[in-house]
């Protein structure tokens, strides 16, 4: 940098963060060659995570000093955004999506966990739905509830599920059987655990519950065997520390109707493995689903943004401001969604909702998130949307 002389009015000149990272980036050697371009070194630098977060925030540091406060520059854009993350707890690879790579995996290093039959743990809507599409990707699917009807029941779901198929003619026949014979209806958990590689529980959103559950899980199932949570609001690191095997356990949280919607969020805990997670991942792509890695927090993404949305579409009918259809309408034609909050809040159930919203409140401590009174009050009176006959709308 040229030092100003008396009575030399030019400004003294600038430093470029870019040009500051890429020597930063060469004199901790985290590349032998020394005379790599700007954009090679960039490329290299946002495959390091924590390289690349010292390096960005010492060069960050530096030029501020010397520039003073400045727009955004084209190194902001390259580095801060991907390393939110990473300087936090240096996996960058849980705050993007896994993505589908023809004839490679999306992370280096592969998986080296092989499922091969699933232990599904609650035979309602979202188990049967669960046993149903790993069926169709060709894996063995045990299903297990409170009593071998229960379990039966939820086959008898699947059944009917596929039938729909085979008459609209989306299905031959012989498929839907040969899906059908891969899916067990078990008479109780030691039965239904023998042999599984993973489980996955689908059972209601009740915290206590679930924790009972996975004490019980534990003692039947060896060590080996990985632990997954379809919930849709709760606590993966707490559920983890129920199960005594916290880096094999994770969330693998489908969408309802499972067989149609396309998104699993996969959620890792605080201590869930890598290898663990990319099986996960590879599992929910081998049953047609777009996995998402997300961190543990209430509720994950899609109720974060949903769930509060249902609740103010509550209060909003509450207050009189507008019909259940008038409101639903204006959602769908105002904000161009399939389906009305109203209507959503049906089929996912009533007290589904409810369950997390009280997550949501307990979680974060913020009472924006309380469930509206009418959403209690109609919990109360059973009616708990499609599942029950009627919610805001009858069935």
């Amino acid at each position: 940098m040229r030092i100003r002389e008396r009575g030399d009015e030019s400004p003294p000149r600038k430093i470029d963060l870019l040009e500051t990272v890429v020597h930063r980036h060469r004199d901790l050697r985290l590349r032998p060659d020394r005379d790599d371009p700007p954009s090679h070194t960039c490329n290299s630098l946002a495959k390091r995570p924590a390289p690349r977060c010292r390096v960005y925030l010492a060069s960050r540091k530096q030029v501020s000093a010397h520039n003073g406060p400045s727009q955004p520059s084209t190194a902001d854009y390259v580095f801060h955004q991907p390393i939110l993350f990473s300087c936090s707890t240096g996996r960058e690879e849980s705050n993007r999506s896994y993505r589908s790579k023809k004839g490679a995996d999306a992370r280096k290093g592969g998986c080296n966990v092989s499922i091969s039959k699933i232990l599904v743990v609650g035979a309602g809507q979202m188990g049967a739905g669960i046993a149903q599409v790993t069926a169709q990707a060709g894996i063995d699917a045990t299903l297990a509830d409170i009593s071998l009807d229960h379990a039966q029941r939820g086959l008898g779901r699947v059944s009917k599920a596929l039938s729909r198929l085979v008459d609209k003619g989306r299905m031959a026949a012989e498929q839907k059987d040969s899906i059908l014979s891969r899916i067990t209806a078990a008479p109780d958990l030691e039965a239904a655990a023998a042999g599984a590689d993973l489980v996955i529980e689908a059972i209601a959103e009740d915290p206590a519950a679930k924790s009972d559950l996975w004490g019980r899980l534990a003692d039947i199932c060896t060590p080996e065997v990985i632990f997954a949570s379809n919930t849709s609001s709760i606590s993966i690191t707490s559920m983890a520390r129920d199960s005594r095997r916290p880096d094999r356990f994770i969330g693998m949280h489908f969408m309802n109707p499972v067989p149609l919607m396309q998104l699993v969020e996969v959620v890792r805990g605080l201590e869930t493995s890598d290898s663990v997670c990319d099986a996960i991942v590879e599992l929910a792509r081998k049953m047609g689903k777009e996995p998402v890695v997300v961190s543990d927090s209430a509720a994950f993404v899609v109720n974060r943004i949903a769930i509060p949305m249902i609740n103010e579409a509550a209060f909003t009918l509450m207050e009189g401001i507008s019909t259940a259809e008038g409101i639903d309408t204006c959602v769908k034609l105002g904000l161009n969604h399939p389906l009305g909050p109203l209507a959503l809040a049906d089929l996912i159930g009533l007290d589904t909702v409810v369950s997390i919203l009280e997550v949501m409140v307990a979680e974060t401590g913020d009472p924006k998130y309380r469930p509206c009174p009418l959403l209690r009050r109609m919990v109360a009176a059973g009616r708990l949307g499609r599942k029950a006959g009627q919610g805001f709308y009858k069935y």
